[in-house]
């Protein structure tokens, strides 16, 4: 069993190798927010999400439960993809009828850590999704035809991934 001790040094050490790649490779304004993050780490001013900023202020969701979102999102929009139907609407019912009989099955599937080579591509997009969602509440695909349509939708902009990744370095 490892102690607090110990484990606070190898968390540490691994900090510290971390800092030390970022400056060898990373941006001057990443690696002074890194190293201004660390330093109020070790001075004791705050839990390390804290201290780098990642806590979300209030009423924002976390970071991470936003990066699930998004993964969730693009998993849905490669799902729906694969769905064949005449309009873009009608293809986000088709993949709604997925969603939900995925998700009647998903209790059965959550301990798999990838999914079987031998299923389609729509249900191994379909096990990400929920994989993804299963990782912050209420994340789980929605079953409506409008609220799938609202997600895949927008998914395929880029500008989408862009708005994410200037929030995170901001």
């Amino acid at each position: 069993m490892i102690s607090n001790n110990s484990k606070e040094y190898v968390e540490i050490e691994y900090l510290l190798e971390v800092l030390e790649i970022v400056q060898m490779h990373g941006g001057s304004g990443i690696v002074n927010w890194l190293n201004s993050g660390i330093d109020a780490f070790m001075l004791a001013e705050g839990s390390l999400d804290e201290c780098l900023m990642l806590k979300p202020c209030k009423g924002e969701r976390h970071i991470a439960a936003q990066y699930h979102a998004w993964k969730r999102n693009q998993f849905l929009f490669k799902a729906w993809s694969q769905c064949v139907a005449k309009t873009p609407w009608k293809q986000s019912g088709v993949l709604a009828r997925h969603v939900k009989e995925f998700k009647e099955q998903w209790p059965g599937l959550s301990d798999l850590r990838c999914p079987d080579p031998a299923w389609s591509d729509l249900r191994s997009c379909l096990f990400q999704a929920f994989r993804y969602g299963a990782m912050y509440p209420n994340g789980f695909p929605p079953v409506s035809q409008r609220q799938v349509h609202d997600i895949v939708r927008p998914v395929h902009d880029v500008s989408a991934l862009n708005a994410f990744l200037y929030k995170v370095k901001a």
